[in-house]
């Protein structure tokens, strides 16, 4: 079906709002998030930097993507902890409206997507960010898979296999 550009702008609109409200809650929470966990890939990160090898001169937990991400954080924000934060934070909301798009794709009402969405709003004020990929993966597969089987072509399939293997990387 045809979408009008009134309804475009105003969906990408209630995308940003949910976004915003996300971030503002990850914001207000930050205290409560402070875990020893979202500090794992830190020293990690520091060791690359200082230009160590993994599994040379430290052991690698098995998530070199995420490691390499930290480490560019690092590099850009001056060996801050913020760095570390915007990474949980960018894919906590990004996985929030990709399930705010899935809620309203499954039920077709924006009451019921925006309602399960605010839900899952409060919950995350509360949830470690250290759980990011979860938060993340777990919708973009969902999206990914649910477009491919919609119409399977080849870039589709190369979508899935690529969310498949960051997914696996991190």
């Amino acid at each position: 079906s045809r979408r009008s550009a009134t309804e475009i702008r105003a969906r990408w609109m209630l995308y940003a709002i949910v976004g915003v409200l996300t971030l503002a809650v990850l914001m207000y929470s930050v205290v409560e998030q402070l875990f020893d966990t979202n500090f794992y890939f830190v020293w990690q990160a520091t060791a690359l930097l200082a230009g160590d090898h993994p599994y040379r001169d430290f052991y690698e937990m098995g998530s070199p993507l995420m490691t390499l991400m930290s480490a560019e954080m690092q590099w850009v924000t001056g060996y801050r902890l913020i760095g570390e934060f915007l990474i949980h934070w960018t894919f906590i909301v990004a996985g929030v409206v990709i399930s705010l798009h899935l809620a309203h794709r499954l039920s077709h009402s924006w009451w019921a997507s925006l309602t399960t969405t605010l839900i899952a709003i409060a919950i995350i004020a509360a949830t470690p960010t250290y759980h990011f990929p979860k938060l993340f993966f777990y919708p973009l597969a969902v999206w990914v898979l649910w477009r491919y089987m919609e119409a399977p072509s080849v870039r589709r399939g190369a979508v899935v296999g690529l969310v498949t293997a960051a997914a696996f990387l991190f």
